[in-house]
């Protein structure tokens, strides 16, 4: 009894707090039949409303039920403008969220002028690239990239901003360093509508010395300056994302992850959510059909956040070890204190077989066919098995 009054209490909590925030969203996948959850992410702020944490889930098909997949969080200076950004993976076999990459931003009169990009190597930080970036009459003009070579920044490309009359940007212009010269690489360009809302969006790379696209992203608006459609064209395919909103809302009512962290996130495009967004629809282009079918779907909540089970903070006493893996024949369980029972599934979640087994004994998998397989014990814990 006292375990669910403390969920409820959390519930309630969580509720509360989430009736003027985005505390979550959830993906799904179309099977063709039935939507399948595949991952969802978790929403926190500090007292200014910034965006300090976001976690994302990946769904637990054998379970039923969420679990850590990896995790982001951010540092604001006092002019609420982002200087760090944590990148973390959760490592299954330690249950903690280990240190994966850096990003640091560096403010000049308010205006970002560098972003540092770390890799985490050997229990510290050791550099891998960053960017300069160049301002004429607070504009931005310029930026500029190297990469680490291990005790010197080495220059690696270019890119240079192309505006209008009206101070829009219209495209980017990125050049390679290459033999102490600068080489053509790729090109975006932009087109706005007499709302200066950005509606077309062309990326293209240098090719045996032509330019050639490789996609197009095309935006609808309706009359309020809602996103409401935005199509994709990569090559032969076709995707495109409509958006659904609660239009007696507006989304400034409310706290949520999508405002500009450095004062560039938005360079060429505007906010594209005035009203409450709730979901994101995504479809696939299929040519047999000549239709659009269902591919997946973003669904926002604004009251909930996702909730682990406890095992998941629990550490194992003893860590499971499978080897040889990946194998052809047998595999070789250790880590187990007690006989447990297991089932083998395949990747697509069937159960192939089941048995019983102790520390330290061999698992018969040569008759299974070659691929991925999850083997799941009574306890909870999991492994991936690869038969080759």
């Amino acid at each position: 009894m006292k375990k669910i009054t403390l969920l409820m209490l959390i519930a309630c909590t969580i509720t509360m707090q989430g009736q003027n925030k985005l505390l979550s969203s959830t993906q799904e996948y179309y099977d063709g039949s039935n939507w399948q959850k595949i991952n969802a992410t978790n929403y926190e702020y500090n007292t200014n409303n910034n965006l300090t944490v976001e976690t994302n889930y990946s769904w637990d098909f054998l379970n039923n039920k969420w679990k850590n997949s990896y995790k982001y969080s951010y540092t604001y200076n006092l002019s609420n403008k982002a200087v760090e950004e944590l990148d973390q993976n959760w490592n299954e076999t330690t249950n903690q969220f280990e240190n994966s990459w850096k990003t640091t931003h560096t403010y000049t009169n308010g205006m970002i002028t560098e972003q540092l990009y770390s890799k985490w190597t050997n229990s510290q930080w050791v550099n891998d690239e960053k960017f300069t970036i160049s301002y004429t009459n607070n504009l931005p003009s310029s930026s500029t990239t190297y990469n680490w070579a291990g005790s010197q920044w080495v220059l690696k490309d270019r890119s240079t901003v192309i505006y209008n009359a009206n101070n829009r940007i219209i495209g980017f212009l990125t050049e390679d360093w290459i033999n102490s010269q600068w080489v053509n690489s790729s090109r975006s360009s932009y087109t706005y509508n007499s709302n200066n809302k950005m509606i077309t969006e062309i990326y293209e790379e240098w090719m045996v010395n032509l330019w050639n696209q490789v996609d197009k992203i095309e935006n609808e608006f309706d009359v309020t300056g809602n996103r409401v459609r935005q199509i994709l064209t990569y090559g032969n395919s076709i995707s495109k994302d409509e958006y659904v909103y609660n239009t007696s809302n507006l989304m400034s009512n409310y706290v949520h992850p999508f405002n500009d962290k450095t004062g560039l996130d938005n360079i060429t495009a505007d906010f594209p959510y005035v009203n409450q967004i709730i979901r994101v629809n995504s479809f696939n282009y299929n040519v047999t059909t000549s239709s659009f079918e269902n591919s997946s779907r973003i669904t926002y909540d604004y009251n909930n956040a996702i909730i682990l089970d406890k095992e998941v903070f629990e550490i194992s006493t003893k860590n499971l070890s499978i080897s040889p893996n990946p194998s052809n024949n047998y595999i070789q369980v250790s880590g187990i204190e007690t006989s447990e029972n297991y089932k083998m599934y395949s990747a697509s979640g069937v159960e192939v077989f089941k048995g019983t087994i102790s520390d330290n004994e061999k698992i018969d998998i040569k008759n299974l066919a070659n691929g991925l397989y999850f083997l799941q014990f009574n306890k909870g814990r999991a492994a991936k098995i690869i038969k080759q």
